[in-house]
């Protein structure tokens, strides 16, 4: 039986993670850490459903580190390692309400979720710690609506029971401005009674020393790369939620389509296939390619569908990346495919593109930089620039697949790797060997502290020969993660 066959014939393995392992002890605190695109949050929304089906008695809450970047500002100046177990429990209750009741906080304007917060705050006024449980005012609830007394209720009784699971999903996204407090605020929760455990994921960074001063007795963990059985599986699912005439296939037709279908996506990514991120990016760019060599009808296959160039890293992002924008601007310009096709529509698109793309690259400087480093590189004109940009996306004109909203004046890329890259495309246009040298916030907020001395930045982004000093400047500098593929760098390419 062929590996294909075998992996349609077994049924998903379900692992248990930890928390849900008999006999195990490894302490409250669970830790994943890997880099970017290895599957951390997708991995992590899994890991709340099968906690809930594993004991339907836990309450578990999902945190997004990001959208909480206005709380933790504001926590900075409030000494929250000095604060008492009520007024910590009093926080993990407004976290809470606000995971619960304000879904999509990135589209909400600051004013907008502040009625939420002064609302949590009200509520958690009549909750008290006594003997590590929560005692709560039963005679002043006559003023909170039903809805309010039955989540207080709620949130007691999880408590007490020691039922309430804490997923804190992509903490080094708000690092390393409010990496501080962060810390302190979730090793305190971590010393509740009534917490049961504490997930957090991270990129790596530097930040497993902080976790082991911060928390002291936790569980580390990393997610492995796809395994051909991964491979296979995810190739199947993307088949079936995008393709419907090969949902009518039968048994055999599916499994003979996803064979050659496999050696197709396999060969042109290579390694990048064993992560995750990486593989949903190629299938997205090689399909549409491949598929138009399959004739469902006569159930047959083009031998053409193997003409295929391996890609690369570059290569994947820099097509998803044009795909998401190409289509952004046909339902902008309210045009068909077709009409999309004629000359003067094609001019009119190369023209948004450029835009777009320049709007991009300053959207991706703002993100990356702190308030210091934006000054010291860029222009009054750019920043007013990237600012109206902004507006015009937390009003909801957001670029689908690529930038999901804003948080606290800063854009949210739906993936950090899309900021790396534009934030890189935007170093390239700018030759920025003397700003670079002069811009001290690099080596704190883009760069961040990523990387060991021994590790070689991979550089996949095409640059100009005369960049040889750049490339000497980058080179010195903490540029990439662990796994040396990201963040995207420059690339002398003599034969350009």
């Amino acid at each position: 039986m062929s590996d294909v066959k075998k992996t349609l014939a077994l049924s998903e393995e379900t692992q248990e993670p930890p928390g849900c392992r008999d006999g195990e002890n490894d302490g409250k605190v669970y830790i994943f850490l890997n880099e970017a695109g290895e599957g951390k949050t997708t991995y992590f929304t899994w890991l709340a459903w099968r906690l809930s089906t594993y004991d339907r008695s836990l309450y578990v809450i999902k945190l997004i580190a990001l959208e909480y970047s206005t709380d933790f500002e504001r926590l900075e100046e409030c000494r929250v390692d000095h604060w008492n177990d009520t007024q910590i429990v009093r926080l993990l209750y407004r976290f809470i309400h606000l995971a619960l009741f304000v879904p999509s906080v990135c589209r909400r304007t600051i004013e907008e979720t502040d009625v939420h917060r002064a609302e949590a705050v009200r509520c958690a006024e009549l909750i008290s710690l006594s003997n590590g449980r929560i005692v709560l005012d039963e005679t002043k609830t006559k003023d909170l609506t039903a809805m309010q007394l039955i989540e207080l209720r709620l949130f007691r009784e999880k408590f007490n029971q020691n039922q309430l699971v804490l997923i804190l999903d992509g903490f080094d996204k708000i690092a390393p401005y409010y990496k501080d407090v962060v810390m302190k605020c979730f090793a305190r929760f971590a010393q509740l009674d009534g917490l049961r455990n504490l997930y957090i994921s991270s990129r790596r960074y530097e930040f497993v020393e902080a976790f082991q001063q911060t928390f002291g007795d936790f569980s580390l963990f990393q997610l492995t790369k796809y395994s051909k059985h991964d491979k296979i599986l995810s190739l199947y699912k993307f088949l079936l939620s995008n393709y419907s005439d090969y949902i009518r296939c039968d048994w055999d037709d599916r499994g003979h389509l996803l064979t050659v279908l496999y050696v197709i996506v396999d060969d042109a990514l290579a390694d990048l296939a064993t992560v995750p991120l990486w593989l949903h990016t190629g299938l997205v760019m090689l399909l549409p390619l491949t598929m138009k060599f399959v004739n469902f009808d006569s159930k047959s296959i083009s031998k053409r569908i193997f003409a295929q160039t391996k890609l690369d890293a570059l290569h994947l992002v820099e097509g998803f990346i044009d795909k998401q924008l190409s289509n952004y601007i046909t339902s902008k310009m309210g045009t068909t495919n077709a009409a999309a096709r004629t000359v003067a529509a094609r001019s009119n698109k190369a023209r948004m593109l450029k835009l777009l793309k320049e709007q991009l690259m300053l959207l991706a400087m703002y993100a990356m930089l702190d308030c210091n480093g934006r000054d010291q590189l860029l222009s009054i004109e750019e920043q007013a620039e990237a600012v109206e940009f902004i507006e015009k996306v937390a009003e909801g004109q957001e670029l689908l697949g690529i930038v999901e909203g804003v948080r606290d004046g800063v854009p949210l890329f739906r993936y950090r790797l899309f900021a790396e890259y534009f934030a890189a495309c935007w170093l390239f246009e700018n030759e920025p060997c003397n700003l670079l040298s002069k811009c001290n916030s690099f080596t704190t907020s883009f760069w961040k502290e990523n990387v060991r001395a021994n590790d070689r930045p991979r550089a996949i982004m095409p640059a100009k020969p005369a960049s040889n000093r750049y490339i000497g400047l980058l080179a010195k500098a903490p540029t990439v993660d662990k796994s040396g593929c990201i963040l995207f760098l420059i690339k002398v390419q003599n034969e350009r």
